[in-house]
């Protein structure tokens, strides 16, 4: 609508709704919105009395590439009529059908049964008094022009007869557009329908009945800046899901039903002084692509920590806080030219490489470099095994790529490995410094003061860990002492999720909530009569649950405040707030009932989810709320500028 698009030209094709968003739609005048259950109808009801609804029914193309109706539609046969009867009897006002049939469609044919379903539901809607005159055909239309389902079979699929706008004889075609048969129902109506004459009000219920009596508000003593972030001074530690039902107790005052994530600044001091306590010999450099939050970055370069940073974005990103070029690892071994370039004009000298191409490509652009072998030797039951793109063979490849490295003139100064993100197995650890000492001894064979070990990352970041941090801990101290005894050489790791994971705390708001057979979640017909709860929240896969997809983590959340007791847990699905059916949060799960307005809370969620977050769809992130304690502020703002 900032581009000049008239409200009367956009449909609000989501029909899971938050609140706020349906009422900003009723702000802007728009009117046409889709709805598939019978508690959307209440939340328009509410907060869009002249809302236009659409329903949309599940009609889907199983072999499409993102089959949708797991997620959103209802049963034209079953569920669509009543819903119909239900809006007549709540003052809504439906207007047409939608549907999609999935996501890149492979069956033209599924339109025609859509179509049909339409057809025979505009005559029901119509017997309740409602004028149906919008079919609403969704998307699955392919885009590229060799797709082997091409747009022209999509638009001439078998004969059907669709209902036209009433007075209009029967239509043959199944074609839409007005332009080719002016009295065919149309795609947008002309002018808004006018409301109808009365709206009567339904209450819905909001929140669950949970226990919130019992909240004390922690007063924040004062507020400080760290960068240009506001952080909240705590007058003592509160406990993160204290802090967050505070928090989600004084937007509930606002009306405020946005997504926050809980950043407890206190926990990053108390994972640096875990790490000094049991590996003192090992220099934390942090990797950076784990979260790129500016005080999570300026907290960790107070406390002494260098940057494992992996392209020029990130390298600049620490710089720009005041950290020096040489507390940074530019550990990525495979390096655009100009990021190279980029590296040599902020000084920045320790860079990984596993291939000559490299080696080629650094004494062109870096000539001062000091470069780091990086090998493969990785845990292959690790969340993320790293060895099939980054790391060259130990004992084939790394003393060729050393004797190259002699030959070329590229400086060599240590050994690299990753033993993969979320390690499972410590020992994996013990083999790759001995790997390590080898290669070193054949490095300095060649001249090269091989002073620099870097052990990567792959430390656990919750403590609740099944491989402790301190296990791993003594597995790497036993063999420093085995391979490395007495030794005057560097030792640096690159932990990531260690130190991000655990400060924190993703609390999301639930935008809407709807009762289904329980069979329609755990796919067991034996559960048809039971009931199931399919919940979607305002935060997902595109935003921060990326983890899912990426980090392949598996995040569990639970009701932000206590339920009553002897609630019964009922089979549910969490949904993130998009219109992907991908945006799957978690499922059969096992949840008390919950209503539209409550809140999840999911903790450790700090590794790899904001920095690939997107706002896909037009939602947004989380909000980063920072807290520490009067304490911590004092000795980390004495400490060093920030």
């Amino acid at each position: 609508m900032d581009c000049g698009v008239a409200a009367d030209r956009l449909i609000y094709a989501n029909p899971c709704k938050t609140r706020s968003f349906i009422a900003h739609a009723m702000e802007r005048d728009v009117r046409m919105m889709t709805f598939d259950n019978y508690e959307e109808l209440l939340k328009v009801a509410e907060f869009h009395p002249n809302s236009e609804m659409i329903l949309r029914i599940a009609v889907s193309d199983p072999t499409a590439t993102c089959p949708l109706n797991l997620k959103f539609g209802c049963d034209p046969v079953t569920a669509a009529p009543k819903l119909l009867k239900q809006a007549h009897e709540e003052g809504v006002n439906v207007v047409g059908i939608s549907f999609h049939v999935g996501s890149g469609c492979n069956d033209a044919s599924a339109y025609r049964t859509a179509l049909q379903h339409a057809k025979n539901l505009c005559e029901i809607g119509e017997g309740f008094g409602f004028k149906m005159n919008i079919i609403d055909m969704g998307g699955g239309f392919p885009g590229a022009e060799h797709s082997h389902n091409p747009f022209e079979k999509v638009e001439n699929l078998p004969r059907c007869r669709i209902r036209e706008a009433s007075g209009a004889s029967p239509a043959s075609q199944p074609h839409t557009d007005p332009r080719r048969h002016p009295s065919r129902r149309r795609i947008c109506p002309s002018s808004p329908s006018p409301p109808p004459p009365s709206i009567r009000r339904t209450a819905l219920e909001l929140r669950s009945k949970t226990t919130k009596s019992k909240i004390t508000m922690t007063v924040i003593h004062q507020m400080e800046l760290i960068g240009s972030n506001k952080i909240g001074v705590l007058p003592k530690r509160v406990e993160a899901l204290q802090m967050c039902r505070e928090i989600a107790c004084e937007k509930d005052s606002h009306l405020n039903d946005s997504s926050f994530m809980l950043v407890d600044l206190d926990k990053i001091v108390d994972r640096y002084n875990l790490w000094k306590r049991e590996l003192p010999m090992i220099e934390p450099f942090y990797a950076v692509k784990c979260n790129t939050d500016p005080v999570l970055v300026r907290i960790l370069a107070t406390l002494g920590c260098g940057f494992d940073c992996a392209s020029k974005e990130e390298i600049d990103v620490v710089m720009d806080c005041g950290v020096a070029a040489d507390r940074l690892i530019y550990a990525n071994p495979c390096k655009t030219r100009s990021f190279i370039a980029h590296a040599m004009e902020r000084d920045v000298r320790m860079m990984t490489f596993d291939n000559y191409e490299e080696l080629l490509k650094v004494a062109e652009f870096h000539p001062n470099s000091e470069m780091i072998l990086r090998i493969a030797v990785s845990d292959p039951t690790a969340t993320c095994p790293l060895n099939l793109k980054f790391g060259c063979d130990p004992v084939t490849a790394a003393p060729k790529l050393l004797k190259q490295a002699h030959e070329e003139g590229v400086n060599v100064v240590g050994i690299s490995f990753h033993v993969g993100s979320g390690c499972n197995d410590a020992s994996a650890y013990r083999t790759a410094l001995q790997h390590a000492k080898n290669l070193c001894e054949i490095g300095e064979g060649f001249g090269f003061k091989m002073n620099i070990i870097d052990m990567g990352g792959g430390f656990p970041g919750a403590e609740h860990s099944h491989n402790p941090f301190e296990k791993i801990a003594e597995t790497i101290r036993d063999a420093i002492d085995e391979f490395f005894p007495d030794t005057d050489k560097r030792l640096i790791a690159e932990p990531g999720r260690f130190f991000a994971a655990g400060p924190f705390s993703l609390v999301a708001n639930i935008i809407h909530a709807t009762q289904v057979p329980a069979s329609k979640i755990t796919k067991n017909p034996a559960d048809d009569a039971e009931p199931g709860f399919m919940y979607y929240i305002n935060d997902g896969v595109y935003g921060s649950f990326n983890c899912i997809l990426f980090d392949h983590a598996h995040p569990v959340g639970f009701p932000l405040f206590d339920v009553a007791e002897n609630s019964p847990s009922m089979v549910s699905t969490i949904w993130g707030p998009t219109c992907d059916s991908l945006d799957l949060v978690e499922d059969k799960k096992l949840l008390p009932k919950m209503a539209v307005g409550d809140w999840l809370y999911y903790p450790d969620m700090g590794a790899y989810t904001l920095a690939a977050a997107t706002t896909f769809n037009g939602f947004s992130k989380p909000v980063p709320m920072y807290v520490m304690t009067e304490e911590m502020w004092h000795k980390i703002r004495d400490s060093c500028h920030i």
